[in-house]
């Protein structure tokens, strides 16, 4: 069971993912999103203490639905860039191979070293940094500066078409409202 600690930095870590502030890695135009997951899962693994996360973290942090998850994870295991431990307890934990210490390395980005600051950060400074991330990626949802086929389509957050609003058919759980394609107001 994940602490309320634990909670406030995957929601921050989601926050600043979507405002393109962490793991903005280049990406070739036609690999397939798995690819892409599978850099953002090594990343992951990489700034996290010890290069070891339970897999539901690890599956929180990224934040795509369970089949995508396991497409990534996948890939990862054949590429012999993750191991699993399975211990007796039941839980999970995902270690970086030594092929998967070399990639991460290779994909790190500034901004990893700016998600480990933040792990720094007392309790009250994340709880002001949670607000500001919703605060923002809301008007970014109103003005349609996020992009629902870059951003959301695979974000566990994100529910299509829940409304009949032709305005605001979609659901952002992240922020707790709805919102539409290219602009929206409140509803």
């Amino acid at each position: 069971m994940a602490t309320q600690s634990e909670n406030l930095l995957t929601s921050i870590y989601n926050g600043l993912t979507d405002l393109g502030l962490l793991h903005r890695h280049k990406q070739a135009p036609k690999d397939p999103p798995e690819i892409h997951l599978a850099h953002l899962m090594l990343i992951t693994i990489h700034t996290h203490p010890g290069q070891t996360i339970p897999e539901c973290l690890l599956s929180r942090l990224v934040r795509v639905t369970p089949e995508m998850f396991d497409r990534a994870h996948h890939l990862l295991l054949h590429q012999n860039e993750i191991s699993i431990d399975e211990p007796s307890s039941g839980d999970r934990t995902v270690h970086l191979t030594e092929n998967g210490v070399i990639h991460a390395q290779a994909l790190e980005t500034p901004s990893d070293w700016l998600f480990r600051q933040i792990h720094q950060l007392d309790t009250k400074l994340q709880e002001a940094l949670h607000r500001a991330l919703i605060t923002t990626i809301r008007q970014k949802q109103q003005t349609g500066e996020i992009q629902i086929d870059q951003l959301c389509r695979y974000c566990t957050h994100f529910s299509p078409f829940l409304f009949p609003s032709a305005s605001n058919p979609h659901y952002c759980a992240y922020v707790g409202a709805p919102f539409g394609e290219h602009t929206s107001t409140d509803a």
